[in-house]
């Protein structure tokens, strides 16, 4: 796929810092773990400008929206005497006389918000609050629509727990203990097409009971099954016929992606002769890293995207884009995405992945995997009497 031709470490619930009121006007913040209400108020007071600006993140995250850092005023020694931090959606987006050769624009993401906290450098040698609105023009964001990374996730647990006090209770502690089978933040390496929890289960249940009735005789159940599979094959042949006369919906997931990927700010965290790691950044407080190898166009973002939904994550996209890479390697473009999907393909592999080390694990995955490929030959064997005695005759060998 062309890229060029698609479409345009705190924990939430722990606050870095603390309030120490040095007079009724001013006040000194220095950096704790302690459960503080987030605050802001004019005349607070930070030990340098850095500090005011992590403070006012950390706010941001708490209510739910994005930071970048706006006007900047400096002394003859280069030290800084203003600065204005101000929501992402502050002011509008510039006019540029080269818009009129852009075919599809970028989404319009400011708005004219004034949110904003600005801070002034005194003759203490600190910073103080002098200018704060919290009025935004715009929704924010839950926390509940945070992503939680895996460090998140465990910061977030242990201040569930101190807060209502669970340290004792064993039901927690082996809930805890298996989380990587429950928690969603765990499951990234797990190819699920997007689905979780009981999605799945849900929709199969929903389709059934349009057919089957607990109350029916058993030629009943039997005509209306095969009256349901008949109605899915239906609609099988019906969305192949569509994909082949206009673009498959799986594109416009990878567009979103693709628009989402190109404002993205990335730096380059480590270097070497055959691999270069990047920090890419969703917002001040989100990074994600991408391991790129230029030998082999081999891409790994710690989003796990890719490997959760089968679809390229806008971080390695950034990447690609920044490393002159035109079409999308072969191997980010799953089988099941083309129109090829409906042929089937024997996968084979003589060990189990890396990263499965549980003798369990390794043998439930030689079971999916056998199960599948025995499926994919029966359901072809099927067709042909030849075929049939044959795919037989090879299993009873095998058998044996």
């Amino acid at each position: 796929m062309d890229l060029e031709g698609a479409m345009s470490g705190n924990a939430e619930g722990s606050p870095p810092f603390t309030c120490q009121r040095t007079s009724p006007d001013i006040a000194s913040y220095e950096p704790t773990t302690s459960n503080q209400t987030f605050s802001i108020s004019i005349g607070m007071e930070f030990e340098d400008s850095e500090a005011a600006y992590n403070y006012y993140l950390s706010y941001a995250k708490r209510m739910g929206f994005s930071v970048r850092k706006e006007h900047l005023r400096n002394t003859n020694e280069r030290i800084i005497r203003s600065r204005m931090f101000v929501c992402s959606r502050e002011g509008w987006r510039k006019q540029d006389k080269r818009d009129i050769n852009v075919k599809v624009h970028r989404a319009e993401t400011r708005m004219g918000c004034e949110a904003k906290m600005a801070i002034t450098l005194y003759k203490n040698g600190k910073y103080r609050v002098s200018h704060f609105h919290p009025s935004h023009n715009h929704e924010l964001e839950t926390p509940s629509k945070t992503f939680l990374l895996q460090n998140e996730f465990v910061n977030v647990w242990n201040k569930l727990i101190c807060d209502y006090e669970f340290h004792d209770n064993i039901w927690l502690k082996q809930l805890f203990q298996d989380r990587h089978k429950w928690a969603l933040v765990y499951g990234r390496n797990t190819f699920t097409v997007d689905m979780v929890s009981t999605q799945r289960c849900e929709s199969i249940n929903k389709v059934l009971k349009q057919y089957l009735d607990i109350r029916q005789s058993m030629l009943s159940f039997f005509d209306n099954f095969e009256r349901l599979v008949d109605d899915k094959r239906s609609k099988e042949h019906e969305a192949d016929f569509n994909m082949r006369q206009r673009f498959i919906r799986v594109y416009a997931l990878f567009e979103d992606q693709y628009k989402r990927g190109i404002d993205l700010v990335y730096e380059v965290c480590e270097e070497s002769m055959d691999k270069t790691i990047y920090l890419v950044f969703d917002d001040p407080k989100h990074e994600h890293k991408v391991t790129f190898s230029s030998v082999d166009t081999l891409a790994l973002c710690t989003c796990k995207k890719f490997e959760f939904t089968g679809i390229l994550c806008r971080h390695v996209i950034q990447i690609f884009l920044h490393n002159q890479i035109k079409c999308i390697p072969d191997r980010y473009i799953l089988q099941r995405w083309t129109r090829e999907a409906a042929k089937f393909v024997l996968s084979y592999s003589a060990t189990p992945p890396s990263n499965v080390i549980d003798p369990k694990k390794i043998k439930a995955e030689r079971y999916s995997k056998l199960l599948s490929n025995f499926v994919k030959l029966s359901t072809i064997a099927a067709t042909d009497f030849k075929a049939y005695e044959i795919v037989e005759h090879m299993c009873m060998k095998a058998y044996q």
